[in-house]
């Protein structure tokens, strides 16, 4: 189980990773698509808006670049 400010959620599917633009750790769902990693964080996944009506379109989601040699699988 992972705790952020924003709750407890179950650990199953999130790594942690350094941010590219400024070096902090972030946690998230990783998006990996080589040579580019990036992070859906927890906190940025709780903006998002999914569309049910238009195929699931996702909106107001940010991503975050990370370093790939940073990325660790979250216990």
């Amino acid at each position: 189980m992972y705790q952020s400010a924003f709750g407890l959620y179950e650990a199953k599917y999130l790594y942690k990773a350094k941010s590219m633009e400024n070096g902090d750790e972030v946690v998230g769902a990783l998006l990996g698509c080589s040579p580019f990693f990036y992070i859906a964080t927890v906190e940025a996944m709780k903006e998002m808006c999914v569309d049910e009506l238009n195929d699931g379109k996702v909106e107001n989601l940010k991503l975050t670049r990370v370093l790939d040699w940073s990325i660790e699988k979250l216990k």
